[in-house]
């Protein structure tokens, strides 16, 4: 009788230290961080560039945490330069004081964005989402210049105060509840400090 009380009690104890020794190894990913659209935050972001067709514009975060941005020509401008031959568009050489507020804002919408569910995959319906290589996406890095993500921003959805977004690598289309468009899609001097 007491050997078996003994040999439960022994893989109850084994079975605790089991769970214990799994918990120390094998690391939860927080709910905070299961529930968002990305897997890093707004504090990993050290830069990002935002384009749309030819124009781009370049931010980065300063050590005290306010932004600058510069206009920079990327992949299309570059390709449509090199086919015609035409001089190269304006490239700030210095970077400027940005709103830190309104990036701040922008990208705190983005980055903070809950877990969405595909609405739609882009071979469904090309075209349809208005999210191509040359549309508004952004660019994510890190303090190493590495890509975090990239992410499309399509046409409105059903409601003016959303839009469809498109991550790199993937065909899955999102619909989120934010017009990132608005947010995003700005000239190069609405996003400067007028201070």
């Amino acid at each position: 009788m007491i050997t078996k009380e003994i040999k439960i009690l022994t893989l109850f104890s084994a079975l605790l230290l089991a769970g214990i020794f799994a918990s120390h190894f094998f690391k939860k990913i927080p709910q905070d961080q299961r529930d968002r659209f990305f897997n890093f935050d707004q504090g990993q972001v050290f830069a990002f560039q935002v384009n749309h067709f030819t124009t781009a514009h370049f931010f980065k975060k300063e050590a005290s945490g306010s932004w600058l941005i510069k206009q920079v020509e990327n992949q299309l401008a570059r390709e449509i330069k090199q086919k015609t031959g035409t001089a190269a568009a304006r490239e700030d050489t210095e970077f400027k004081q940005a709103d830190s507020a309104e990036v701040s804002k922008a990208l705190t919408y983005l980055i903070e964005l809950k877990n969405l569910n595909p609405v739609s995959t882009e071979k469904n319906k090309p075209g349809l989402f208005e999210i191509n290589d040359h549309s508004l996406h952004v660019v994510l890095f890190d303090r190493e210049q590495k890509i975090l993500d990239k992410i499309y921003i399509g046409k409105n959805g059903p409601d003016p105060l959303t839009s469809f977004l498109k991550r790199q690598n993937s065909d899955n289309i999102y619909l989120a509840d934010q017009d990132f468009r608005l947010l995003f899609f700005r000239n190069y001097n609405d996003w400067l400090d007028e201070k």
